[in-house]
Parts: structure tokens; C-alpha cells; sequence
């Protein structure tokens, strides 16, 4: 994350510290007794969907001459695998209608510009191993979104699994590896919870596709974790504490309560990666990582500010369009 300190740093604010100011509350046993609203829902995902964007890729001289026909040319096919190849997610690519190569920078590296088209993220912490779902399956809006959520934690799940595995193809310390293993094991708890939550009401869980784990460089594992852990997964760890005291539903609330204490120490577990992979990168690396966190937290606001119907909003306990916005600003100050 930019500008990453030590956890020794004492200007480097606790998670819970921080989530607790924001939200005004404590996670303790989440027997908030409000009672606000029916239950009635659209899920949380259910607003998701797709953007246009665009990049120009700085790709070096080796991978660019691989990338080469017989003839020394380039193709279509050729240069849209260079723009998936450079995306920090390919995954999310649903389809690309640009792509040109703008020729040499001054270093001699080749420029490649790429224009397509990208799903927007879910909560849950996403990764190059595991596909993605966007809905649930339940005979009302509140399984399914239970249905998508253990799915999403499930996936999570699996998620952790695979980056202790890179950690240690990476050299990393063990302690970071094992709260790794350690987070693998809180999803699968989350994901039962959310499952047995979802099946009381009727709902399916769609059962998890799994990728091949991924052979990718330490950038991209750290572009990856500074977008999904110190952005996306951050915020849901706070969005967790909201719906821990708002949501009608007591079930959730106290379901929340015990995953928000959870994830608040994986956001955590991110910044701490964050900080151990740009030590281990270069200055160029980090405005690179920079800037993708700019953009992830531009992109997260503009979702946030997409109403849900506000029966749904109440029973999940998830934050107004307003409040988000106001709890995503203090968010980002309190962690650039």
C-alpha cells in the first residue's frame, strides 16, 4: 500500500482502532439488539458489473521478441495476450476491442496500449487461482445473497491456500506464510457459517472453479495483494464491523460480528505482505502498485455510491450510499 510503514511504526494505526472510530462500535459477542428492517434483498453483488478502461503496458524487450510472429510482426491475438499477460487480473478481461503497439520508450521497452473491457470486483478476496461468481441461487434475495457470500468465503478460502504456497516459493518468513494457512482456515469457518446460513433458507452455493496456481512474478503477487488485500478485502473487513451493528437480521449480525474480528486481522496479514513484497521491488514497482491502489479505491467509490433498495441495505446492515462514501474517505486517510 503507498507508502507502507513498519509495524513497529508508530504512525501506522491498528485495523480495529481505525474500523472502530469509523463505525462507532466494538466486535464483541455482535448482540446489537436494533432492529431496523425486513428481510428483503437484492445482494450486495447484485449492483456489480462492467467498465471500460484503458492502459498503455510498458512490456520488455524479452517478452515482447517472444511475442513475435515468424514474420517479426505482431498480431491481434499476439498483443491482446500481451495486454492480459500485463493486467494485474486477466481474469476480470471480459473483452478487449483495442490494442496497438506504440513502439519503443526510451529504455528500449515496448509500449503496448489496451482498451477493454473489466468486471468489477465483488467483496471477498479474489485471486488468479479461482474463479469468480457474481450471484447466488435461493428461493429469496436473502438466501441468495447468503448463497453468493459463502461462495465468496469459500473462495477466499482457497485464495489464502495458494499465496502461502507462493509465499514460500518467494522466500518469504514463515510467520507470514502460516497467518496465511491461518486465514485459509478462518474462510472455511466463514464459508460454513454463511452456508449453513444460506441452507436454513434454502439457498444453493455455488461450488467453487478452481484455476491452476499461477506462475507469476513477485510484482504481480504484490499488485494482486495491494488491489485485493489492502483495498477490496480492507473495506469488506469494515463493512463486516457496519453490518455487525446495523443488520436487522440477528442471525447476520452475529455472524458478522465474529467475521469482521477475522478479517480485520487478514486486512491486516495484507498490509504486512504489502510491506514485506516492496521491500523487495523497485522505486518504479511501487508507483506501479501506487497507482493501482488509486485506481482500486476510485473504482470501490464509484460503486459504493450505486443505491441498493433500501430494505435490502437495512437487513444486510450495509452502509447507505453516503455513509460508504464517508466511511471509504476516512478509510483512505487513515491508510495513505
Amino acid at each position: 500500500m503507498a507508502g507502507a510503514r513498519s509495524q513497529e511504526s508508530p504512525m501506522r494505526l491498528p485495523l480495529s482502532l481505525v474500523f472502530a472510530t469509523l463505525v462507532g462500535c466494538r466486535i464483541t459477542d455482535g448482540q446489537n439488539k436494533d432492529d431496523t428492517g425486513r428481510i428483503v434483498d437484492t445482494g450486495w453483488c447484485s449492483n456489480i458489473g462492467t467498465y471500460w478502461t484503458e492502459a498503455t503496458y510498458t512490456v520488455g524487450a524479452a517478452e515482447y521478441a517472444a511475442a513475435l510472429g515468424e514474420d517479426d510482426t505482431l498480431s491481434a491475438a499476439a498483443c491482446e495476450q500481451l495486454c492480459r499477460d500485463n493486467h494485474w487480473d486477466a481474469f476480470l478481461i471480459q473483452q478487449i476491442d483495442v490494442c496497438r503497439d506504440d513502439g519503443p520508450d526510451a529504455d528500449g521497452d515496448q509500449l503496448i496500449y489496451c482498451h477493454w473491457e473489466e468486471e468489477e470486483l465483488c467483496e471477498g478476496r479474489a485471486h488468479a487461482a479461482v474463479a469468480r461468481t457474481r450471484r447466488g441461487t435461493g428461493p429469496d434475495p436473502v438466501a441468495a445473497w447468503l448463497a453468493r457470500a459463502a461462495r465468496a468465503e469459500a473462495g477466499s478460502a482457497r485464495a489464502f491456500s495458494v499465496m502461502a504456497v507462493e509465499l514460500a516459493r518467494f522466500g518469504a518468513p514463515s510467520d507470514l506464510r502460516a497467518r496465511c494457512a491461518e486465514a485459509a482456515r478462518d474462510e472455511v469457518a466463514h464459508a460454513r457459517r454463511m452456508g449453513a446460513l444460506c441452507a436454513s433458507r434454502g439457498g444453493v452455493v455455488e461450488p467453487l472453479v478452481d484455476h491452476a496456481l499461477p506462475d507469476r512474478s513477485l510484482f504481480d503477487f504484490a499488485l494482486e495483494n495491494a488491489v485485493e488485500g489492502c483495498v477490496f478485502e480492507t473495506w469488506a473487513a469494515l463493512a463486516a464491523w457496519h453490518q455487525a451493528r446495523h443488520a436487522a437480521d440477528p442471525e447476520l449480525r452475529q455472524a458478522m460480528a465474529v467475521i469482521a474480528g477475522d478479517e480485520t486481522r487478514h486486512a491486516e496479514l495484507a498490509r504486512d505482505l504489502d510491506r514485506w513484497l516492496r521491500n523487495r521491488l523497485e522505486p518504479a514497482d511501487h508507483a506501479r502498485l501506487d497507482a493501482a491502489v488509486a485506481d482500486a479505491f476510485a473504482r470501490l467509490e464509484a460503486r459504493l455510491q450505486r443505491p441498493l433498495p433500501e430494505p435490502a441495505r437495512l437487513t444486510l446492515g450495509l452502509p447507505s450510499p453516503d455513509d460508504a462514501v464517508r466511511l471509504l474517505a476516512g478509510l483512505r486517510a487513515a491508510l495513505l
